[in-house]
């Protein structure tokens, strides 16, 4: 059994800075995307009840600095690293990062650098810090014709059903169990389980291992896929300040209140 894991790198909101015009300075700190940790590590808790599993991690990017990112991923216990770089994964929108990512997983196959895809499990974070979109990982699922279930936060073999994984959903009603057959798509929301720390050997097998760095036509794709292009960012407009109603008692604060809101109604 295989477990993909995919990452993205995404700039890290408490230290980026921002120009004038609005616009976040390419040189800004990156990081993992916060819900990919959860995915990687619900990924090595399977690893841990199960040492022959295999873990890759695949990381679509347009800056080859994503690299250390995956060394951080190696050094916290996954096998296996490979990084897509290319411009044109600046402007993918979901669905099309979905399609890079499914060519990414066809050609871990054929290079035998994973076993069939039948019989892997594929994880994704539920959503991007930078998108919020969501839509990455139940697009890939379709795009392989298989089972996806989003908002998971635990994960677990399933021993009386080979083949198939145990999963538990956050729902608006408190928590559902599942049981799914692989290949399946998850996607992992905010759990009890931080990603953890790497120790002094894990550092060292990562910065041994050999990230071999893929280009799109080494996917089997002449082009860029993407679909969308942004065109313009703008910041969000500035909120309006409050406005101060000054009232001597209870009663004429209320009316003061009312008075305010119809005259914004008729305006």
């Amino acid at each position: 059994m295989d477990v993909v894991v995919f990452l993205k790198q995404v700039f890290d909101n408490t230290r980026m800075t921002v120009d004038a015009q609005g616009q976040i300075a390419p040189s800004s700190p990156k990081m993992m995307n916060p819900l990919d940790e959860y995915a990687l590590e619900q990924a090595l808790g399977l690893k841990d009840a199960d040492p022959s599993l295999k873990l890759t991690v695949v990381c679509a990017s347009a800056d080859a600095g994503a690299k250390e990112m995956l060394k951080k991923a190696i050094a916290a216990g996954a096998d296996q690293a490979v990084l897509i770089t290319d411009e044109s994964v600046l402007a993918l929108d979901g669905l099309s990062r979905a399609k890079l990512l499914s060519a990414a997983v066809a050609t871990l196959a054929q290079k035998a650098l994973i076993g069939p895809e039948a019989q892997a499990l594929f994880l994704f974070g539920n959503q991007a810090l930078d998108t919020g979109a969501g839509e990455t990982g139940p697009a890939f699922a379709a795009l392989k014709g298989i089972a996806s279930l989003a908002q998971v936060r635990d994960v677990t073999l399933d021993s009386e059903n080979p083949g198939c994984v145990q999963a538990k959903r956050a729902d608006s009603d408190g928590v559902e169990s599942h049981r799914v057959a692989l290949p399946c798509v998850l996607t992992a929301i905010k759990g009890g389980k931080e990603l953890r720390s790497s120790n002094i050997k894990g550092v060292m097998r990562a910065n041994k291992t050999e990230i071999p760095v893929w280009g799109i036509n080494d996917l089997g794709l002449s082009e860029a896929i993407g679909a969308l292009r942004p065109i313009e960012t703008l910041p969000r407009e500035a909120k309006p300040s409050g406005q101060t109603l000054n009232a001597a008692s209870a009663t004429e604060a209320a009316e003061a209140i009312v008075q305010y809101l119809a005259s914004l109604q008729a305006v």
